[in-house]
């Protein structure tokens, strides 16, 4: 072999050898790339594969107020902690260790009785969501705002399989879909919690609460009174008591269900879900 020949076929393969580390280096760094996963913020990482979309940034639009919620979240007045022990209203221990619901069908009613709403914007809301942008508002004076825990009947029948994978509905949050056909969960929790029969503050039993189906959409009206004015940011600071949930609940027996299974559980939770939340100073 020539000088020349090795000394160009050396060359050709340390160069591959360098450009297959490099490709490797650049996989491993894509690995799990945290950062804003909604399309429309002006940080938007198309790379990202762990979503952090308190961190997302928006563009002002100075034609509209621009509306965010922002989210306390409680067990009766102390903070929420995953496996945290809190008291239940009927003096049973229990605890959290997993958390989340839909928001949808979000409007706001001006002075003159008219509803305005954000459309197709669905929220997935966890203990470790604190600000989400929802959308933007027209100027003027509003009187009212509303929203639905759950989904519209159109949407429940979509599939995860139907969504950007990030999206709330998409595959990355198919734990809350039933895949025998009653569609999305709308609120889920599930834990731990005393059974005893005289509570011992032991806890002794797994729970879980799937409510879902169009029966347990529930909507929630908030009045209020306050003026959307050019290219503000309007943060409603929406308080989550979780307590609340299990009002009126003898969790030593009413502990479980899936909607379609211990029914009346279901609908005793579904009418509690409205008194979970409350709106603070914005």
């Amino acid at each position: 072999m020539k000088m020349d020949d090795w000394f160009f076929g050396f060359k050709e393969w340390n160069f591959s050898l360098l450009l297959g580390i490099g490709c490797v280096l650049i996989t491993l760094s894509s690995c799990n790339r945290e950062g804003c996963t909604d399309p429309t913020a002006l940080n938007f990482e198309l790379k990202a594969d762990k979503a952090c979309n308190s961190c997302c940034e928006y563009e002002l639009v100075d034609s509209v107020a621009n509306v965010h919620f922002q989210f306390t979240h409680l067990i009766g007045s102390d903070d929420f902690v995953f496996l945290r022990q809190f008291f239940a209203p009927d003096g049973r221990l229990f605890n959290i260790d997993y958390l989340k619901y839909y928001i949808s069908n979000i409007q706001f009613e001006n002075s003159v009785g008219t509803k305005i709403g954000i459309e197709g914007k669905v929220l997935l809301v966890t203990p470790d969501s604190l600000l989400i942008k929802v959308g933007t508002l027209p100027i003027g004076n509003y009187s009212a705002m509303e929203f639905c825990i759950g989904l519209d009947s159109i949407t429940n029948e979509t599939m995860p399989d139907d969504y950007p994978e990030f999206h709330p509905l998409g595959t990355d949050n198919a734990d809350l879909y039933w895949p025998s056909g009653l569609g999305y969960q709308f609120f889920r929790f599930e834990g731990r919690v005393d059974t005893s029969l005289v509570a011992d503050s032991i806890m002794d039993h797994n729970y879980l609460v799937q409510i879902g189906t169009n029966t347990f959409k529930r909507k929630i009206r908030i009045e209020l009174d306050f003026d959307a004015s050019l290219g503000s940011n309007l943060h409603f600071n929406l308080e989550c008591d979780y307590q609340n949930l299990l009002d009126s609940l003898d969790l030593q027996s009413e502990h479980t269900t899936q909607s379609v299974t211990h029914t009346a559980v279901a609908q005793k939770i579904a009418d509690n879900i409205p008194m979970v939340f409350s709106l603070q100073e914005f």
